[in-house]
């Protein structure tokens, strides 16, 4: 077992090794005297593994901030699909002279109804708890009454989450 797994390993770094590709190689293991070296290995390989990934799930990812602007109605930010963001904030601009009832959506269901007010600076949204994103949660805007839909504008400040 043991020259099986230095070999899948020889060409892989920590960041590279599936927990997946291991259960394959390894199967299921039965220790006697003979296996104590390779199984002692194997803890080695398993534990440098965590120490690389575990401490870091569900943390920022450094430099990953980014601000999306998106004008009217429909989605505002969808990740790709193998990503997970954190709003960090949100806010409405409204470019016309009175004020429009705009309501917030998460994967379809309401975070809530807010009101642009007719001025030239930026409606912050208090989010109140974290809120976090992926392919399947997107967020959208959708911009109430008789309204012109081009004349909101909504800002989302967000960082990608590791997972």
């Amino acid at each position: 077992m043991v020259k099986e797994l230095r070999d899948l390993l020889k060409s892989q770094n920590l960041d590279t090794v599936l927990p997946t590709a291991l259960k394959q190689v390894g199967g299921a293991v039965f220790p006697d005297r003979m296996a104590e070296k390779d199984l002692a290995d194997f803890v080695q390989v398993v534990e440098s593994f965590r120490g690389v990934h575990s401490p870091t799930y569900g943390t920022t990812i450094p430099m990953s901030g980014a601000t999306v602007n998106v004008e009217g109605n429909g989605i505002v930010l969808r990740p790709d699909k193998t990503e997970v963001v954190s709003i960090n904030a949100i806010s409405i601009s409204n470019a016309s002279t009175g004020n429009i009832s705009v309501s917030l959506t998460i994967g379809g269901v309401k975070i809530g109804d807010y009101t642009a007010t007719a001025t030239p600076e930026e409606t912050a949204i208090g989010l109140g708890r974290s809120i976090f994103l992926d392919y399947n949660s997107p967020l959208v805007m959708a911009v109430g009454g008789l309204s012109d839909p081009s004349e909101i504008t909504t800002n989302v400040s967000y960082n990608l989450i590791s997972q």
